[in-house]
């Protein structure tokens, strides 16, 4: 394009130094007014481009699981004539994508436009939400003079779900099923008292210590020490490491394949489950069974790995050591520092039953001491399972798709 615009203006240049010095004007003038007809010739289709240009689109589906193929049509009209400049489609997150076209076919609109089909097909490498389609088109005269971008208004948003991977098993704490099972709602070990206090209308007759209130002459009642029936905790860590997008994108799918699988274990098993992924509020979700395929998977399709290194820790210094019954903690972890291994070792100094998946990636560095640390924790008691997620992309570039009409 710069070499045009500077051709175009070396001869209107030329032109006009014929037209104003030279002796016999006449052809100066001529090619200066030929220059102005071609200069409105290659200007007019880019300036009138939002008139005269209109488009449609549609997909198969708003949701889709990784790997797969999505339907995506597209018909684009526009203006048609003698000077008819280059169109070029511009398509959304294409350094992530891959636009494959399969069909396309040209439908005369009428004598003054024209209408072109095309059917693509697009893959998801990545789990996410996505806007997918036709981002922009950009128009070129003919000349290569001018060019002007037009967005395209219209938003089609993708849901990319997560792929099952990995076979998780686990053998559950189910150890206390049989004690007080008419009082299991209310969460306490009726095995072991810790304190007494005054009787108020709201307690239950069962829970009053008639002894110690016939001695004292005022009604008491026992407080027990909470218990949470084969309560299970999975957690995330959900750090963001220092690894290019692509790569990035790919480790990161991989952990949360595995936390998926996971989620299907604990449905089969009918056993509800306190997902954390970090220490705000907004980060823990209860799980029942029969919804894993609801607001669960939605929330690992899109779930984002910000969180600090040490966020791990802090998880699990979160998890209430009155609990004296014995608890399924499920981590799902790429790291592994001090904090989180002395909270780790705590737990299982309280009989608590600690699953450990332990990632590591081959665009990584080792890191010999977290290796270490693990090593320690299954030492002492803790199931551990380490998956490596080998490197299989390399960083594409972020450009937008160009695709010329």
């Amino acid at each position: 394009m710069l070499k045009s615009r500077i051709l175009f203006g070396s001869v209107f240049l030329i032109a006009l130094f014929f037209a104003l010095i030279h002796s016999e004007p006449t052809a100066g003038f001529l090619l200066l007014y030929i220059m102005v007809c071609l200069f409105l010739i290659a200007s007019v289709p880019v300036l009138l481009l939002r008139r005269t240009l209109g488009c449609s689109e549609s997909i198969s589906s708003e949701s889709i699981f990784k790997n797969e193929e999505l339907r995506y049509m597209l018909t684009i009209w526009y203006a048609r004539g003698i000077f008819m400049p280059k169109l070029t489609l511009n398509f959304y997150n294409t350094g992530s994508l891959d636009y494959r076209a399969v069909k396309r076919s040209a439908a005369k609109k009428g004598f003054f436009k024209k209408a072109v089909k095309a059917e693509y097909r697009v893959k998801f490498s990545y789990r996410g939400l996505y806007e997918i389609g036709l981002e922009s088109v950009t128009v070129t005269d003919i000349f290569g003079l001018f060019s002007y971008t037009c967005p395209i208004s219209r938003q089609n948003r993708i849901i990319v779900f997560p792929e099952r991977k990995g076979d998780f098993k686990l053998f559950l704490w189910r150890e206390r099923e049989s004690i007080a099972t008419n009082f299991e709602k209310q969460h306490e070990d009726y095995t072991s008292m810790s304190d007494v206090r005054k009787y108020v209308p709201s307690d239950d007759l069962r829970k009053v210590h008639w002894k110690l209130s016939a001695k004292r002459g005022d009604l008491l009642v026992k407080n027990f020490f909470p218990f949470d029936l084969n309560r299970t905790l999975v957690i995330l860590n959900a750090v963001r490491l220092p690894l290019p997008d692509a790569q990035r994108f790919e480790f990161e799918d991989g952990i949360i394949s595995y936390v998926l699988s996971s989620f299907f274990f604990f449905d089969r098993s009918r056993l509800p489950v306190e997902f954390v992924y970090g220490v705000n509020d907004e980060k823990k979700v209860a799980i029942e069974p029969g919804t894993v395929l609801g607001d669960p998977l939605r929330l690992l399709a899109v779930l984002p790995f910000e969180n600090k290194p040490d966020e791990l820790g802090s998880c699990l210094a979160l998890i209430d050591r009155e609990v004296i019954s014995s608890m399924n903690i499920v981590v799902f972890t790429p790291g592994m520092d001090q904090a989180a291994y002395g909270e780790i070792m705590d737990l299982l100094s309280r009989r608590h039953r600690v699953f450990i998946t332990y990632f590591t990636y081959g665009g990584l560095a080792q890191d010999r001491s977290a290796d270490r640390l693990i090593d320690w924790l299954e030492a002492a008691g803790a199931t551990v399972n380490k998956v490596r997620v080998e490197k299989t992309v390399e960083e594409r570039p972020l450009a937008a798709e160009k695709e010329a009409i």
